[in-house]
């Protein structure tokens, strides 16, 4: 993917971070990748939010503890 592609998919991720089947494919066509490398790049933004948030979390407790 080039820098253009990832911006848009970004973009569309800071949006609504919910995608469906039906959202991947639309935005396949749009911007002309195979499917699954929409759902990858989806996939792994999602798994990098909710990382964020656990380390996130577990600051929040430790500030809290102290």
């Amino acid at each position: 993917m080039n820098q253009d592609e990832l911006n848009f998919l970004e973009a569309e991720y800071l949006k609504d971070s919910d995608w469906d089947t039906e959202k991947t494919r639309q935005l396949a066509f749009k911007i002309g990748l195979n499917r699954i490398k929409i759902y990858k790049w989806h996939y792994d933004r999602k798994k990098q939010d909710k990382e964020q948030e656990r380390l996130n979390n577990i600051s929040r407790d430790l500030l809290r503890d102290e």
